[in-house]
């Protein structure tokens, strides 16, 4: 995470979004660590049963 920060960074991304799924709290714990706050939720299928995300 580190890494793609640096990156993202050193490119000038002036803004980034990351998205996952319900139940992984631990990917949910990196991103906030990295300052990145939760500002929405969706139900999607792409993989078969409905998951928030």
């Amino acid at each position: 995470m580190d890494r793609a920060m640096t990156f993202c960074e050193e490119v000038g991304f002036q803004r980034v979004y990351l998205w996952t799924f319900e139940g992984l709290e631990t990917a949910l714990d990196l991103y906030e660590v990295h300052n990145f706050t939760l500002t929405e939720e969706n139900t999607r299928e792409d993989w078969g049963p409905k998951t928030t995300c």
